[in-house]
Formats: C-alpha cells, structure tokens, sequence
C-alpha cells in the first residue's frame, strides 16, 4: 500500500486497512523474474451507493492475455466479478475499470490477477471497501396463506436471489432462483397444510421467516 500509514501487505489475509488505500505490489513468491506488468495504481471505491468501481493502471504489459477481478469477504471464498482481456503487450500507461454491480455489504476486499498467455497467474495485494447500506428486511404477506404469499424486499441490489422452502421436517420442499426487483410471489403449488421455513439468499446475506399454509 502507499497510503500514508498502511502496512505493506505481502500475502492474502493481510489486507490494506479501508480508506484511500491504493495497492501498488504484485506478489511473486519464490521468483526474481521480471514480473508480466508494471502495476501504477489499484483503487476500489463505492459508486450510486450500492456498487463498487474498480480502476487500475498499468506501465508495462508483457504476454499479458487477459485481468480478472476477485472479491471476498473472508479471505476463504473468492468469486470472481469479471474478466477484461488486453491486447498483450504495451509500453504505454493503460487505465481498466470495471464495476462491481453486486457489492457486498459491509468490508469486501478485491484484488487484481494477470493472467499471461501461457496461463500464469500473477495476483495483486488486496485492497478494501467499506460498503454501508442498511440490512435487508424481508416482508411476506398475507401469513398465514392459502393458496401464496407475496415476498417483498426492502432494497434491491440487482443480485441473483435463491428462495428456498423446507417443512417442518427440514426437508426441502421447493426452491428457486429469481431476480425481480418488485418483490416475488410465492405459489403453493399443491403443498400441504403446515408450517414452512422460507429462506431467501442474496449474495452472501441469508433471510429466515417462518410462513404458514392453511
């Protein structure tokens, strides 16, 4: 990091502290080779306050097939938010962006890999966000039901949403993937009376409500 007071950060879970925090290293363990790029900047800041802007700047490009952007929370499970390819090699200053439409709330940390056309992979330091957007709430209605309830979100962030049903069992009943902004409606489709767990993911944020079928 070259912010004022940042720590360097050598390997993965030592992340940059949140802030204007920009990384500038590239982490080669075990090798004095000349690196693929020459790194200028790596920058992270939220935009329309639920998106995550990504810039990065390179000097020098050598076999440089194509970057890909990862993101985490917990430095266990990373999920890729996209590629950007490039033309390969380049002496000029080059500025990439690319933004992060299903940011994560509270602290994400991202980093930057070159991928070289003879597929190695050369990974950046991390940099983090803070993203701080009120918790989700779930509201359903009618509860109890008799034929569907209506599900409706407090906010939405443009994120994949899985709905998942289980008895009272713990078996799962019916599930579901949707993406729809003006909430969802939840059929019965033939489930018998009874008590059912609703369970809505979004991202990594999990929503229980206990709903009724009568």
């Amino acid at each position: 990091c070259n912010a004022g007071g940042c720590v360097a950060t050598g390997q993965p879970g030592n992340p940059c502290p949140s802030g204007n925090c920009t990384s500038t290293g590239w982490l080669v363990p075990g090798t004095l080779t000349a690196l693929p790029i020459t790194m200028a900047s790596f920058t992270a800041k939220v935009v329309e306050s639920n998106k995550v802007q990504l810039d990065w700047v390179t000097l020098i490009e050598e076999d440089v097939e194509r970057f890909v952007i990862v993101k985490t929370r917990d430095f266990k499970n990373l999920f890729q938010v996209g590629q950007v390819t490039t033309t390969g090699n380049s002496n000029q200053r080059k500025s990439y962006q690319m933004m992060d439409n299903s940011a994560w709330n509270g602290t994400s940390y991202y980093l930057v890999q070159t991928i070289e056309k003879d597929g190695s992979v050369t990974s950046s330091n991390w940099i983090s966000v803070e993203l701080n957007n009120p918790q989700i709430t779930m509201t359903v209605f009618p509860n109890p039901a008799t034929e569907e309830i209506r599900i409706n979100l407090s906010q939405n962030n443009g994120a994949d949403k899985f709905i998942y049903l289980f008895d009272a069992n713990g078996q799962m009943v019916w599930q579901e993937q949707f993406r729809q902004s003006d909430g969802y409606v939840l059929r019965r489709n033939g489930l018998p009376n009874g008590v059912y767990i609703l369970r809505l993911v979004i991202d990594m944020d999990i929503i229980t409500q206990k709903i009724v079928f009568n």
